[in-house]
């Protein structure tokens, strides 16, 4: 199966408030976000900010899509990234939505991440290959 990626615009981060916290407003601004609860935390993907000093994050991030729609039934889309990311050293956060995946490293990892799934086979959308 051939996986087209790009890289979406912009830093992104990860945030931890209690599980029974409200989404803030801030979740909400930017061109993707992304928000899980659970009984002990409210996790939110979004638009990255500073965090105040209570705030546990993670970030900033690079985010890279999958082109889709992406049909439920394929399998193994994650481990097709997350396999040559971690040979590369790279940490992984992913997440998907109804039609597509998305795959977050580091920004500092960005180059690496982008030369290690080129090397995989996966190619780039709109964007020279990394590195060169």
């Amino acid at each position: 199966m051939n996986l087209t990626l790009r890289w979406l615009d912009g830093r992104y981060g990860v945030y931890r408030l209690a599980g029974d916290a409200p989404v803030p407003a801030w979740a909400c601004e930017g061109a993707f976000t992304t928000v899980s609860r659970s009984a002990g935390e409210l996790s939110i993907l979004c638009a990255w900010r500073e965090p105040a000093p209570d705030l546990p994050a993670i970030g900033p991030l690079v985010c890279c899509v999958l082109e889709g729609p992406l049909d439920f039934t394929l399998t193994g889309i994650i481990a097709r990234l997350a396999g040559p990311l971690a040979a590369a050293g790279v940490s992984v956060f992913s997440v998907a939505t109804h039609d597509t995946d998305y795959v977050l490293v580091n920004e500092r990892d960005r180059a690496r991440a982008q030369d290690a799934l080129e090397a995989a086979g996966l190619r780039f959308a709109g964007a020279p290959a990394a590195g060169g």
